[in-house]
């Protein structure tokens, strides 16, 4: 039963009341209701406010629910289903909020179960109003202080359940009071399986660098120590056996008389920072072997050009043995012109990039070398100097490549030129011989003008000569190749050659014993070394050494750029060098052109070793000089070896043939009336019957009567209007067994049908009346 309320109005007059406490809101639960608003008035008057009033468990319940109180005056024994006990007990499940019991009883059994329900207070009626002022106040600190502590447990839970690092807690004696998400990951344990054991007994842990078992936390040696232990790496095995290398801090937990409370043991998993670590080192490794490998030389230098750092690649280049050579120098001294390395200083630094800049370097020997740079001036956020960074190649044997590409295309424009040329000339040349020997024929040597006719011939046949030398720089010159060995041309010559070069000049030849055989024309090989001596004679004006070399070589795909051209295979190797003025690479580069000549006027044609490079080249081979001034000149041609047929190792000698005469009848086609004239002539004088047609039409009108009765065709390769080819061919149709015979002044039988290589057609060429 409640006290009565004049017991309580007593006691709350006993007293002075304290200082109002305002602020705090309290609930009364009180089955007596002239009692709960007496206790209502009192709470008011001493500052608190009340929240309302409940005389059963069930409704004080729901009024805590509905208007949150700080504190809940309870009695003990209220009326209805649910007593005081009971529904304190309901009230600090559902809301937390702090119980004080207000009873008159004071039971052990009372206490007892009151004391289950952790209340923040136990008034006994009678009570004085300091008596509940302080339960009040005491009840509102330490829930305030429980509030504190729960909100920095969950704030704790959550920190242990967020952070990566595995966590750990223990009491001084070593045994497990706290572990979070990660730390159970770790282990291999949930924490009702860790949770008061010794950390030995869930923690296996051995020594990284060593491999020897060690104790991941050993109270011991934390009592010992002040704060914490410095961090070590460590490798912890987990239930399941998988090891994991961590990194372990442990820190001890001190209380107020900073004794060892307990410790905690944070581990780091270092697996994915070893795994970075690793693809770290291996992507600098890759870097480091794509700098150190490239091909193309790479540097980094700061603005004023001292070399930060280069590769392989780019020491080499510039002739050094090493990177290290390089850096701290000046890249100045890899310039031709070192004020190209300033003029290329303010181009960067106005366009920040360059792209394809053509340099022309220096090497440590202080050679050219032509470069290829690509370069970027690098500019730091960090406020440190800025510095250029770039990649460069080495273009010089593509240069040169195309420099010889250059002359190639420009000799073979010459050469055709020169064919060109020689077509018309060679149509004039047979005029002029043709009809000289003729005026000679029928005159007689006897009568005046025989010397000038002589002369005339004379003329024509050094014009003849310098015909077939632009033929042969031209390659159109009718070769009549052979088996042949150089050796043995070589040792016909000597004499020759002697005599030739003069006795100041010294000759010495190094002939291969064991050379291979060339298919070429043994003639026009004479001419080679002819003029290939004559050449090195005249560079020799003071006497010298001369040398003729011949050697098998076998050259394969790596070949030197300037011998590119040649496929791969044997070759026979023609040298002749001399120790004379030598040519500078200028003089080098014109060398082969025809009228080209480094002598003094009316001292050379320039036509010499033009016809050399022609007959060489025509002969399937290549002929290049290597020459310094000062250091003499050397020629080396390379000539493919023979593979002799059988026809030609069973080859029968053709016998002499007798003048020939004839009587047949030939349709003679040449647009060229000289040319058509005489040989209409000598064809009447040896007894042939000649039809004559100035062009191809006419002479297919003519071919083509029934009563023509042609058994032989003479013409013209190169006509206007229709080639000779094709009127052979269209006369064929109608003709079968007709033969056809070309005659041409341009020597070129690559214009000629495939049927006069297989001997069905033949070919003459213009030069004078012998030849017919």
């Amino acid at each position: 039963m409640a006290q009565p309320l004049e017991s309580l109005s007593q006691s709350f007059n006993t007293e002075t009341a304290p200082e109002a406490a305002s602020g705090v809101r309290i609930a009364v639960v009180e089955d007596e209701v002239i009692i709960a608003r007496e206790l209502e008035a009192r709470l008011v008057e001493l500052g608190y406010e009340v929240t309302g009033i409940a005389s059963s468990g069930e409704r004080a319940v729901q009024l805590v629910r509905e208007t949150r109180p700080d504190v809940v005056l309870m009695d003990i024994v209220l009326k209805g289903h649910m007593d005081g006990i009971e529904a304190a007990g309901e009230i600090r499940r559902l809301t937390g909020t702090p119980v004080i019991y207000v009873s008159a009883y004071a039971a052990d059994d009372i206490v007892r179960r009151a004391v289950e329900t952790e209340p923040f207070g136990y008034i006994v009626k009678p009570f004085t109003e300091r008596e509940l002022r302080v339960n009040i106040a005491i009840a509102v600190y330490k829930d305030r202080m429980e509030r504190k502590v729960c909100k920095a447990e969950r704030w704790l839970a959550a920190t242990l359940r967020s952070i990566p690092d595995a966590v750990l807690a223990t009491d001084e004696d070593g045994r497990v009071t706290t572990l979070n998400p990660a730390m159970e990951s770790l282990l291999g344990r949930r924490s009702d399986q860790a949770l008061g054991r010794p950390v030995s007994e869930i923690l296996s842990a051995r020594d990284a660098r060593t491999g020897e078992p060690l104790a991941a936390l050993d109270p011991v040696v934390l009592r010992r120590r002040i704060y914490a232990e410095p961090p070590a790496e460590i490798v912890v095995v987990s239930r399941e056996g998988r090891e994991v290398s961590v990194e372990r801090k442990a820190v001890s937990i001190r209380d107020d008389r900073s004794e060892c409370a307990g410790a905690v043991l944070v581990l780091r998993d270092l697996s994915e920072l070893m795994q970075a670590q690793e693809a770290l080192r291996a992507s600098e490794e890759r870097y480091r072997l794509l700098f150190e490998r490239n091909l193309a030389g790479v540097f980094r230098s700061t603005i004023e050009g001292r070399i930060i750092e280069c590769n392989r690649a780019f020491a080499r280049i510039f002739g050094f043995e090493t990177p290290d050579e390089l850096v701290g120098t000046s890249t100045h001294a890899l310039f031709l012109d070192p004020s190209d390395r300033d003029r290329l200083i303010t181009r960067i630094q106005a366009q920040r990039t360059l792209v394809n800049l053509e340099v022309a370097g220096k090497r440590r020997d202080r050679q050219p070398v032509r470069i290829l740079e690509n370069v970027s001036l690098i500019e730091q956020s960090t406020g440190e100097p800025a510095y250029l960074e770039g990649t460069i190649i080495d273009i010089t044997e593509m240069k040169e490549l195309e420099e010889r590409y250059r002359q190639s295309q420009k000799m073979e424009a010459i050469g055709r030129l020169a064919g060109g040329i020689a077509h018309d000339f060679n149509n004039l040349l047979t005029a002029i011989l043709g009809f000289s020997d003729i005026m000679m024929v029928q005159l007689g040597e006897s009568h005046s003008l025989a010397p000038p006719l002589i002369e005339i011939r004379k003329a024509g046949e050094r014009a003849a000569s310098l015909t077939r030398q632009l033929l042969a720089f031209g390659r159109k010159q009718v070769l009549i190749p052979q088996i042949i060995s150089l050796n043995a041309i070589v040792a016909e010559l000597n004499k020759i050659l002697r005599r030739v070069i003069g006795e100041d000049i010294e000759l010495v030849t190094k002939l291969d014993p064991s050379l291979a055989t060339v298919r070429a024309d043994p003639g026009q090989l004479e001419q080679v070394i002819m003029n290939l001596v004559v050449n090195a004679r005249d560079a020799m004006p003071a006497g010298g050494i001369l040398t003729i070399e011949t050697r098998d070589e076998v050259l394969d795909d790596r070949l030197p750029i300037e011998r590119e051209s040649l496929d791969p295979g044997r070759y026979v190797m023609l040298a002749v060098r001399d120790t004379g003025a030598g040519m500078d690479a200028q003089t080098r580069s014109r060398i082969f052109e025809p009228f080209f000549t480094t002598k003094e006027t009316g001292k050379g044609t320039g036509l010499g070793l033009a016809t050399v490079y022609g007959i060489i080249t025509q002969s399937g081979g290549r002929i290049w000089v290597y020459s310094e001034p000062g250091r003499g000149a050397t020629f080396k041609a390379f000539l493919p070896c023979a593979v002799e047929s059988a026809e030609e190792r069973t080859a029968v000698p053709t016998p002499a043939m007798e003048p020939l005469r004839g009587d047949e009848k030939i349709l003679l086609v040449e647009d060229d009336d000289a040319v058509r004239w005489l040989i209409e002539n000598t064809l009447v004088t040896l007894g042939y019957h000649v039809l004559t047609a100035p062009d191809p039409r006419s002479a297919y009108a003519t071919a083509s009567e029934p009563e023509a009765n042609i058994d032989l065709l003479l013409t013209d390769v190169v006509m206007p209007g229709m080639s000779g080819p094709e009127l052979a061919a269209r006369v064929k149709e109608r003709r079968p067994s007709l033969k056809v015979l070309f005659v041409s002044g341009f020597s070129d039988r690559s214009i000629l049908p495939a049927q006069t290589a297989s001997g069905v057609f033949d070919f003459l060429e213009n030069l004078s009346r012998d030849q017919s």
